[in-house]
């Protein structure tokens, strides 16, 4: 991306606009349907001014990608300020992914494999997430709810070639994603329950 010190005021006050503008054009039509073209278009900009500003177009995706995790990550802690337990945090992250899910069309997940530089700035916080994961588990069983004879470091990393699976597989395009959340991810997360979690997901599911 080019350095923020070399832009003037004007080109530096484009970025979000730009940001926002290109982030609903690939999510609705796809990654390859949208050109530079069609963004400065919407944009009423020139082409030029655009790739002085993001000199590719896979800089101007993974701006827009890290934009998006920065301001969706605020909202989603400000839903999940009010959890009272694991449980609760697991049924709010799902409708989340769910409603996230909804609303991009299934090219955007599929040609991000296009992207290398993309793909490694997805993987930059993997440290952080599973740290966040292993807290999560840690705290899942100072409840009550998820079992302790379990390795969950093992367990972390089954999610994540999961994750990988499913988005390499890209089984997200053949089958509603709330089918897929509740016939593998809850499927999976159910054998990690004590018999307390095991009610409580359950009373969510059948709800």
């Amino acid at each position: 991306m080019t350095e923020l010190k070399n832009l003037t005021g004007y080109k530096l006050s484009l970025q979000d606009r730009i940001t926002e503008q290109a982030c609903q054009l690939f999510t609705t039509h796809g990654i390859k349907a949208v050109t530079m073209d069609d963004v400065a278009r919407q944009l009423a900009i020139s082409k030029r001014t655009l790739y002085e500003i993001f000199g590719t177009k896979e800089a101007l995706l993974l701006a827009i990608i890290v934009d998006y995790r920065k301001k969706h990550g605020e909202l989603l802690r400000e839903k999940l300020s009010g959890c009272s337990d694991v449980m609760d945090i697991l049924l709010v992250v799902y409708r989340d992914k769910i409603e996230e899910f909804r609303h991009v069309n299934p090219l955007f997940y599929s040609e991000l494999s296009h992207y290398p530089q993309v793909l490694q700035g997805l993987q930059s916080d993997r440290e952080e997430q599973r740290r966040q994961f292993l807290k999560f588990m840690e705290r899942g069983i100072s409840e009550g709810y998820f079992r302790q004879d379990i390795n969950y470091t093992l367990v972390e990393q089954l999610f994540n070639e999961l994750g990988r699976y499913l988005m390499k597989s890209e089984l997200y395009r053949h089958h509603d994603i709330e089918d897929l959340f509740r016939n593998i991810i809850f499927v999976t997360l159910r054998g990690l329950c004590t018999t307390k979690g095991v009610q409580r997901l359950d009373q969510f599911l059948t709800a």
